[in-house]
């Protein structure tokens, strides 16, 4: 993941069959920080969508402009077991948002309007 500047990562991208995922919040700010999360759930979704560009670790190269909720809820446990809940907005909620659709078995081509290879 960080060797790609990649965000987050999923256990399944990895062969893992956990609902495990890891996401970097705060991406570039003094606040980023790592976050371990165990069987997530999100909930509380926005009726705000926003379309962004989106690409994947298990796709290089491709991108694709992707609808996301703007904010959400996702309830989780961490490594330790103890359960948390977050209130995501942005491009936090974004990323929570395509590790969970990794765990569901889905990736952001499903969900993107069109994808296209970088050059």
């Amino acid at each position: 993941m960080f060797d790609l500047n990649g965000v987050g990562i999923a256990a399944p991208q990895v062969g893992v069959n956990l609902r495990l995922a890891l996401a970097r919040l705060n991406v570039d700010t003094k606040n980023e920080i790592i976050v371990a999360l165990i069987n997530p759930v999100i909930s509380n979704e926005s009726k705000e969508m926003v379309d962004m560009e989106e690409g994947c670790l298990s796709l290089p190269g491709k991108w694709g402009s992707t609808p996301r909720y703007e904010s959400l809820t996702v309830t989780f446990e961490n490594l330790k077991g103890d359960k948390h809940t977050l209130f995501l907005e942005g491009f936090n909620a974004r990323v929570i948002q395509h590790e969970v659709d990794h765990l569901n078995a889905s990736l952001f081509i499903d969900r993107a309007h069109e994808v296209k290879d970088a050059s």
